[in-house]
């Protein structure tokens, strides 16, 4: 967690009442304390770090290959108090946890947590990445204890808890329950590619002491803690008056992971009348996107770039096939259908490679054959480009959905002759 978990004091001043009894007690008028209600304050914006912040946060992050763009993708999260109190056990000595209060403001009930979104802008961290570069929200260095593993990255947010206008009334420990909801409001299910936090609940303990000593009688925020069990009570405050970690394990926040392929596609000419460096015409469309979401191009590991002539039989001008590959930041971009696409041109031998298709997402590759036999790679159609640990084969539909491996597909092209035997 984000140093927001801190144990910050912002005192609040005792209110004191006259209580009136009866002049046969013998006993004259005493004054009694009455806790002022606590409010947990907040920065009035994010740029401010002088002022002491008790909003929690907590950490969302969204793990995804390497090689892949961060996707437009926006998660919520619904608050709600604990159903139940749980009462003080005699036995363990373990604190009573009180469900946390809320207020209705404008008809919005508070505690409430704004939608997190991702976007190809937010910047991203991996296992290289060293910890004092990775900033929270308020400009602090923070380490992010998850496990992405060689190959992949992550992008984070902080979201916050808003407490607007919800009063604590008495020192205690006030739980309340964070959830993760499906990220598809109309559908209800996850989206494609998406998985989610393997646990869909967090729990937000948030305590609340009476400052002691010398303000006795005044409330005081004392931390919070967000954990993972539900059912968990809190030990006791021990001989230092240091309340306990709850006895199940601390969490972070929640972690989503977006599942992407790589796709692969290639040209293959075959036949005595097959021309092998003629330039071929594909047009890929990759549909199922988010508007704005971008995949990268890979032309030059297999294709050229840029193209200075062309052979008798290419029907296209090389300035044509060079403006295509041509490709602004290697990324193509969806647009407002969330469709992508783009003509590439290809020889013999030569492949083309796409980056970060989200799972769940279809493509469809074409060829314009003109004057040959197409056929399109298959199981019982391959084509190996490379050797060894390098090879690549080729053996996929060249339409189909993006599901949990790479794609790699492509066009056959024949053209044979009868070869004359003599005069």
């Amino acid at each position: 967690m984000k140093s927001t978990f801190s144990r910050v004091v912002s005192a609040a001043a005792a209110a004191f009442v006259m209580v009136m009894v009866m002049p046969f007690s013998g006993v004259g008028a005493v004054e009694q304390a009455v806790y002022v209600p606590y409010t947990l304050s907040h920065p009035a914006s994010e740029e401010d770090t002088t002022t002491p912040e008790e909003y929690p946060y907590f950490l969302k992050a969204l793990t995804m290959k390497s090689d892949a763009a961060v996707p437009h993708a926006t998660f919520k999260f619904t608050i709600a108090p604990l159903d139940t109190a749980i009462p003080y056990n005699t036995e363990s000595s373990q604190l009573a946890i009180k469900p946390g209060p809320t207020k209705v403001t404008s008809g919005v009930t508070y505690p409430k947590i704004a939608d997190v979104t991702f976007s190809p802008t937010d910047g991203t961290y991996d296992t290289a990445q060293p910890a004092e570069k990775i900033k929270n929200t308020r400009g602090v260095a923070v380490t992010d204890i998850i496990t992405i593993g060689d190959g992949k990255k992550y992008a984070r947010k902080e979201p916050m808890v808003d407490f607007t206008g919800v009063q604590f009334p008495e020192p205690g420990i006030y739980r309340y329950i964070i959830t993760e909801t499906a990220k598809d409001s109309t559908t209800g299910s996850p989206v494609a590619g998406f998985t989610n936090d393997a646990d869909p609940t967090r729990v937000l303990d948030v305590y609340i002491l009476d400052d002691d000593g010398a303000n006795a009688g005044t409330l005081k925020f004392g931390g919070a803690v967000l954990h993972n069990d539900a059912n968990d009570s809190v030990l006791t405050i021990n001989s230092d008056k240091i309340i306990a970690e709850p006895s199940s394990g601390k969490s972070q926040g929640f972690v989503n992971d977006y599942a992407t392929q790589d796709l692969y596609f290639a040209k293959e000419v075959t036949g005595n009348q097959g021309s092998r460096d003629k330039f071929f015409k594909f047009t890929l469309t990759i549909s199922g996107l988010t508007e704005g979401d971008e995949v990268g191009v890979d032309i030059a590991s297999g294709a050229l770039t840029t193209v200075t002539n062309v052979n008798d039989a290419t029907t296209y001008t090389a300035s044509a096939i060079t403006t295509a590959h041509t490709i602004a930041n290697n990324k193509l971009t969806a647009g407002s259908t969330g469709t992508i696409s783009h003509e590439f041109y290809l020889q013999n031998g030569q492949y083309i490679m796409i980056k970060g298709l989200p799972q769940g997402a279809s493509y469809l590759l074409t060829e314009l054959e003109e004057d040959y036999t197409q056929l399109a790679f298959s199981a019982d159609n391959t084509f190996t480009i490379g050797a060894g640990d390098d090879a690549k084969t080729f053996n996929a539909s060249p339409s189909g959905t993006v599901s949990t491996t790479d794609i790699y597909t492509g066009f056959e092209n024949y053209k044979n002759g009868t070869v004359p035997t003599g005069i």
